[in-house]
């Protein structure tokens, strides 16, 4: 284990002034990428219904850019790790904006397909790269805190998307919502090019890289195996992604316009959350990595199996498939990069979130691939999609307890997780 070792020992980040306009930028380019891949699921009930597809074809169309983005989230994390996040993070941003512009050229659901799954490509270069750019410029205490602020620009997000995307769409056209949408992403970009990997002064070293030697030594790590194990169950967060619009506008009837008045409400609070998800986990949880995490995705479980099992109105069925999963996800990966840099190190915090992340993706595609599939015919309006949340619901509680069986790690103060790095 001497190259784990070799990890551990490395100094953590020391604060910089720069560092919250880096965390700035990371937040802006998180925030706009989320946007251009919550609107595709939000306008599912426009493009599905414009190419005239039913259900299966519609799932299969959803879970498409999976396809891209499992593999380029695993690659992406080893690159940002040896050769630094900034340039994959440009790719990144440029191929997503130019892929929402293309959607004006899409006719046909060949093409709606193969463009979702490219468009997974360049979204899978966001999430390790900007892990690793947070490792390079905070210290470890403060990398929980800085991952949930970068994650609050997905929820924040999820609160934009439906007043943007809905109105547009219904009032304009569907490929207007994506061309407008992508031309909010063009100041990131921009802003990217003068954003450096490390602080200013850092001159990259060989110590800075991941080797393949050391890659290897990773891999004799049983709680990275857990831990990628709770990820692959965490797919079941796409659940609620992938059919909260299309059930509460096909199967319900909610007028557009009103779902796009009453989602961001679900979205607030996760806003909230994530920027005081550190805090929490800190105070409140006495900085227990595992229990918090587990809390977290017993949460979203628990939401799902009551969406499934009440006889509930569609706004509290969308409180209960939303808000939940969100504050899970800020929970889960929101201290996910915290584990790894105590775990493993900061210079491995790429690739193992991105082998963690890849592994929830494939799973992600799975349910979503096949779950078009498992509609109660049977039953009425959003009843219908019970044994989706059933089964989403089942794998997060599996997810819970795997949690708690990985090497616990507890965050106290700076100076205990030095020690320990």
């Amino acid at each position: 284990m001497k190259q784990i070792a070799e990890l551990q020992v490395a100094p953590p980040a020391q604060p910089t002034r720069g560092r919250w306009l880096v965390l700035a930028v990371l937040v802006a380019l998180n925030l706009v990428v989320w946007l251009d891949e919550l609107k595709f699921s939000q306008l599912s009930p426009f493009w599905s219904s414009a190419l005239h597809l039913d259900a299966t074809q519609t799932a299969s169309i959803l879970s498409a850019y999976y396809i891209g983005y499992a593999p380029a989230l695993l690659v992406a994390g080893f690159l940002a790790d040896r050769f630094g996040p900034r340039t994959l993070l440009i790719v990144a941003a440029g191929g997503v904006t130019a892929l929402s512009v293309a959607m004006v050229a899409v006719t046909t659901a060949g093409e709606m397909f193969w463009r979702n799954a490219v468009f997974g490509v360049f979204f899978g270069f966001v999430w390790a790269p900007s892990n690793r750019m947070i490792a390079n410029w905070f210290d470890a205490v403060d990398r929980t805190r800085a991952t949930s602020i970068w994650l609050a620009g997905s929820s924040v997000a999820g609160v934009l998307t439906p007043i943007i995307a809905l109105p547009i769409a219904k009032h304009v056209s569907w490929q207007a919502a994506f061309v407008i949408i992508a031309i909010i992403g063009v100041p990131a970009l921009i802003a990217l090019f003068w954003t450096p990997s490390f602080p200013k002064g850092h001159v990259p070293q060989a110590a800075d890289r991941l080797t393949l030697k050391q890659i290897g030594a990773l891999t004799k790590t049983p709680s990275l195996w857990i831990m990628t194990a709770v990820a692959l169950l965490a797919g079941a967060f796409a659940l609620s992604l992938a059919w909260s619009s299309y059930g509460l506008i096909t199967m319900e009837g909610v007028d557009p316009d009103t779902v796009a008045a009453i989602a961001p409400l679900f979205g607030v609070l996760p806003v909230i959350f994530a920027f005081a998800n550190g805090a929490i986990l800190i105070r409140v949880f006495r900085g227990r990595t595992n229990l918090y995490m587990a809390t977290g995705l017993v949460l979203c479980a628990l939401g799902y199996l009551a969406a499934s099992a009440l006889p509930l109105g569609w706004v509290v069925w969308a409180f209960c498939i939303l808000l939940p999963m969100s504050l899970a996800n800020s929970m889960f990966y929101g201290t996910l990069t915290a584990y790894w840099s105590v775990l493993l190190g900061a210079r491995a915090t790429g690739t193992a979130t991105g082998l963690a992340t890849c592994a929830q993706i494939v799973s992600a595609y799975v349910l979503v691939h096949f779950s078009g599939g498992w509609f109660d015919t049977s039953a009425t309006g959003l009843h219908q999609l019970n044994p989706i949340f059933i089964v989403g619901g089942v794998l997060l509680l599996v997810g819970a307890g795997l949690t708690l069986l990985a090497k616990r790690i507890t965050i106290q103060t700076s100076e205990h997780l030095a020690a320990r790095h």
